[in-house]
């Protein structure tokens, strides 16, 4: 069994969302159990517990699932493969086909800050005696 699964490589911020598609290519296989695994470097495949924030769609008919991570954190990154296991009634833990992974890469951002207000030029003597004051200000370093 074959499965194809798309994109290759993603890099997003934290926040956003990003979706996985893999599709089987084996008209002996049905699309009965479906599996996510990630792998972080230096450390063994985990399986991905469906729910939450990941979300499985899976389509029958076109032998089509995918998996859509919301809320992305930068824990969230490695390389992830999806798995279609045993059918035929079965029973094995381990998939029968994967695909060949995704790498996810999350960034995490540029955080908020708040501004840097500065008086560039305050009133003269003259302004003062007049009771009119011209103030300039500078509003810089926010995001």
């Amino acid at each position: 069994a074959r499965v194809d699964q798309t994109p290759r490589s993603v890099t997003k911020e934290t926040g956003e969302s990003l979706t996985i598609n893999c599709v089987l290519r084996d008209a002996n296989y049905a699309l009965e159990s479906t599996c996510w695994y990630r792998k972080k470097s230096g450390s063994q495949d985990e399986e991905v517990s469906k729910g939450g924030r990941y979300v499985e769609t899976v389509n029958s008919g076109s032998k089509s699932f995918s998996l859509r991570i919301n809320d992305l954190t930068v824990e969230d990154g490695g390389t992830y493969r999806c798995g279609v296991r045993c059918s035929l009634g079965v029973k094995c833990s381990w998939p029968a086909a994967c695909g060949d992974g995704t790498v996810v890469t999350v960034n995490p951002g540029i955080p908020p800050s708040p501004p840097i207000v500065s008086l560039l030029h305050s009133a003269t003597e003259e302004q003062r005696a007049n009771r009119f004051v011209q103030l300039v200000c500078l509003i810089s370093g926010y995001y």
